[in-house]
This record gives C-alpha cells, structure tokens and sequence, in this order.
C-alpha cells in the first residue's frame, strides 16, 4: 500500500495528459468552489454532468510549537472530480508531498479520501428563500503508518444565490475516526463537530473571492474550539483552467494551530 503515494499523483498525471488532449470545450466558473479551492467552504453544487475536474495545490502553513517558537511545512494535496449526474458528484483525493505529521490535520496526510456530493434541492431563481440543499460524505482510508483505522466525515452544505454577483455558504459537518491516527488528531478525541459560514462575490466573469469563518472543535485539544478566518481568490485563466490563492489564522484553539495556513492551487476541467 505503501506504492499508492506515488501511484496516485501518477493517475492524477495520466488524466491531466489525457484532459490536454480532449476538443471538448468546458467553461469555468470562478463562483463553483470546491473544499480546499480555495478555502475550506463548501458549495452545494456539484460538477456538471460527465465533466472531469482535476485540482492540485501547495499548501504550506506555519505553526507554534509549545516553547512558542514556529515552524513551517509544505503539503501537495490533488483531487478528481467527477460528475456522475446533475445532482451527483464522486471523487478521489489524496496527498503527495505531507511534510511532518504533527501537528495533526483535519484530513489525515496518509489516507486516500473517497466521496460523493448528493444535491437534494435545487435552487430555482436567484433570492428564493429555499436553497440549494446538498449532503457531501468523505471516506478517508489510511494506507500506511503504524495504525491505520479509517474515518467518515459528513457535511450538509447549503448554498444561496442572492444576485447581483452574491453567493452565500454554508456547511454544518461531523467527523469521526475510530481511535487515534498519528499526524491526524490527539488522543482522547474520536470526533469533530464543525460549522463553516461564508460568502463567493464575483468581481466580473473570470474572477471572484471568497471569505468565511469556519468554527469547530480544536482537533488538537479536547477541550477547546477553533475559530479560522479565512479568505481567498480565485482566477479563471482560460475555459479549463482556474488559479485559486487561499489564506488563514487560527485562533482560540490549543499549542499547534496554524498562525498561517495558505495554498497555492491549480483546477483543470474536460
């Protein structure tokens, strides 16, 4: 299992190649995020029908050890998407490059992650009181490392077009692993309860940003909570490709919370 590391950017590469070479013209929309690209929010719609979605990033973040002195890491996350349906989305995510394990992440840097994005209502017009209403559901699969149980996630995630350019999120989560994973969470601590609220604004047809607020229990301490402000930019370079820029604090939380958490991140779609 230990071969899926490298395996997995490899297929990752293979379609990209591939994508390069497809006559389908697909356009990218700066305002459809992603986890991850560029922040943590979510949104409740999922990648159009047959459409194919590849997303890498460098994800460096800085943190404070308990003698107060701080250390940098890199990561290299990709993701594939892929829309089944209309109303349906799977994908497959994983890490490359993960840098030290501690202190430990929301996702766990040893694990292959398998999910899908279920839409149940679609928004009919712009300002309508219902929103889009989706379910997302992420397994996470550790193939290496002393202990390797695996753990589910799942979110609501809801999502309002309010016109003039304005998209509002939100995402309300729970995340349990069965027992300890090191580089993941602390001892002690076999779930997480997370709540994600933020807003897309469009600056014209090939940019946007997108700003939140993302609250949950600290994973590095069982008794406290995490408050991360985060903000990000996303940038539509041609009609398969989007640059997405990302930055974040943590505060409230326990020794080990990120004084800076960004990305630098590439999307292709075919």
């Amino acid at each position: 299992m230990r071969g899926c590391r490298h395996t997995f950017p490899a297929v990752v590469l293979t379609l990209l190649i591939v994508g390069l070479w497809a006559d389908r013209v697909v356009a990218l929309s700066p305002v459809n995020i992603s986890p991850e690209y560029p922040t943590s929010l979510d949104d409740a719609y999922p990648v159009p029908t047959n459409q194919v979605v590849i997303q890498s990033a460098l994800r460096p973040d800085i943190t404070r050890s308990d003698s107060g002195s701080e250390s940098g890491r890199f990561r290299a996350t990709h993701d594939l998407r892929y829309g089944a349906t209309e109303n349906m989305e799977l994908t497959v995510s994983g890490t490359s490059l993960r840098g030290p394990l501690n202190p430990g992440t929301m996702d766990d840097p040893r694990s292959i992650q398998i999910g899908i994005l279920a839409r149940f209502h679609k928004q009919g017009e712009e300002r309508a009181l219902l929103p889009s209403i989706s379910v997302r559901v992420l397994g996470e699969v550790p193939y290496s490392g002393e202990r390797t149980n695996p753990g589910l996630r799942g979110a609501l995630v809801t999502s309002w077009n309010l016109g003039n350019r304005w998209w509002l999120h939100g995402n309300l989560g729970y995340e349990v692993v069965p027992s300890f994973q090191p580089g993941h969470w602390v001892p002690r601590r076999t779930s997480i309860i997370f709540v994600n609220m933020g807003f897309v604004k469009a600056l014209d047809e090939s940019s946007a940003i997108v700003g939140g607020l993302r609250f949950q229990e600290d994973p590095l301490n069982s008794k406290k909570q995490v408050a991360s402000p985060e903000i990000g930019y996303v940038l539509a370079l041609d009609k398969h490709w989007l640059l997405s820029l990302s930055g974040a604090r943590d505060f409230l939380g326990s020794v080990g919370q990120a004084a800076f958490r960004g990305s630098v991140g590439l999307t292709f779609a075919f």
